[in-house]
């Protein structure tokens, strides 16, 4: 989420409305706890922020590019040769 509000170029890929004061306000208080990447839920901001999360992974999924390559050929021996065991 946070590259689609801001990428490492600084360009934007999401432009919340300035409309939208409850989730403004919810991004900007989220803190996380000490020395973790998790986020603090005691002070009640996540789930504004949850629920934005999952509307941009719904939106903009991460998507693996796959090259595909031609099925492989095997050939059976059934031990039937010509009608002859």
């Amino acid at each position: 989420m946070n590259s689609k509000l801001c990428n490492a170029l600084g360009l934007r890929g999401v432009i919340i409305n300035p409309k939208c004061k409850n989730l403004i306000s919810s991004l900007s208080k989220q803190t996380y706890k000490e020395g973790t990447v998790l986020p603090d839920k005691t002070q009640g901001f996540d789930h504004m922020n949850d629920a934005f999360g999952y509307m941009i992974s719904f939106l903009y999924p991460i998507v693996k590019i796959v090259e595909h390559e031609a099925p492989q050929r095997y050939t059976v021996q059934t031990g039937v040769n010509n009608g002859r065991i």
